[in-house]
């Protein structure tokens, strides 16, 4: 079956792009009139000297507004062994959601052709550390001359016991006949002074610690007191932002259910994923449009035109519209 493209938008590039060494020159975004399928078409450039084996792009689907659908996608060009470098690399193709009106582009990795890598050189190794030098044996020390190798004689020896047993204070005091007996000293003035000072400042900074924590609790009173107060703003502005976020979301989702079963083929539940939408949103011209393309595959013919105009004559300058023209005369109806 051959396959036939209807071009949605064309990626803009300026003259900068094109003189770099590996850029992407041409994108398109192209929906196949067969399965309503969404493709984005790349044509790669790769001049520079070194040669290019591989080429990865990363891609962002945009809808009517010009917002994000769906998770970025990366693309992959990959050169065979059988390749020559050449200026142009090649064409790339990546499927995008059913939703996209438009798309970004922009290269992420590029992978070279790597030459042979030469051996390293072995790098020097660490010089080892000296082990210290063996200590020195200790010597004994050779007798002093000056010892008598006979010993100290007998007088000496108990008038060395005497010295020891009594001190000279205590010869001292029983030459004199009075005994001396050592008295603590008694503190001060000045020192009873320091002490009394040094216990009023501990009070005083024992006051001034209690009002501290007194003002510490007083503050947490007061938090505690907005906080109470403020929980239940806050539980309601977030229900009110759930609420927002339910609104806006559904009609996406309803409407991407119905894309999914389309492409499969199940019209009928399609038709009510798109119904829901239009429910929710009744400016989803998205939904209105494939209600048309629903018709338009079951042979409804009026049903088909019914929507098809309906986009024209509401969302002229939405993007749908020219597609809506284009199905028109497809069933040999003007626009008009």
């Amino acid at each position: 079956m051959n396959r036939n493209f209807t071009k949605l938008y064309e990626l803009p590039t300026d003259a900068s792009e094109k003189e770099a060494s590996v850029a992407i020159i041409e994108g398109t975004l192209l929906r196949d009139d067969n399965t309503d399928s969404v493709l984005a078409r790349l044509r790669l450039q790769c001049k520079g000297e070194k040669p290019v084996k591989k080429v990865i792009v990363s891609v962002q689907a945009l809808n009517g507004s010009e917002k994000a659908v769906g998770a970025r996608e990366e693309a992959v060009w990959d050169r065979t062994e059988e390749e020559d470098p050449k200026e142009e690399c090649g064409e790339i193709e990546i499927m995008l959601p059913w939703t996209a009106h438009s798309f970004t582009a922009e290269i992420k990795e590029i992978v070279f052709t790597e030459e042979s890598d030469g051996e390293r050189a072995p790098g020097d190794e660490a010089a080892g550390t000296e082990k210290p030098a063996p200590e020195a044996e200790k010597r004994a020390d050779p007798p002093s001359p000056d010892k008598d190798p006979q010993g100290p004689s007998e007088e000496e020896t108990e008038k060395k016991k005497i010295d020891e047993t009594t001190g000279p204070d205590t010869v001292a005091d029983d030459a004199d006949g009075t005994d001396l007996k050592k008295e603590d000293d008694p503190l001060t003035e000045a020192d009873e002074a320091a002490s009394e000072s040094e216990k009023a400042g501990s009070e005083e900074g024992a006051e001034e610690d209690a009002e501290e924590e007194e003002e510490q609790e007083e503050a947490r009173s007061v938090w505690k007191t907005i906080l109470v107060a403020a929980i239940p703003a806050v539980l309601i502005l977030s229900g009110l932002l759930a609420i927002l976020f339910m609104l806006k979301i559904t009609p996406d989702r309803n409407y991407r259910n119905a894309a999914a079963l389309f492409q499969q083929g199940r019209y009928e539940e399609a038709a009510e994923y798109l119904q829901e939408a239009l429910d929710l949103n009744p400016d989803n011209y998205d939904a209105l449009y494939f209600f048309g393309r629903l018709y338009h595959r079951q042979g409804n013919k009026e049903k088909a035109v019914e929507y098809y105009k309906r986009v024209i004559d509401n969302y002229a300058d939405s993007p749908r519209a020219v597609e809506a023209k284009a199905r028109l005369a497809e069933l040999g109806v003007s626009a008009e």
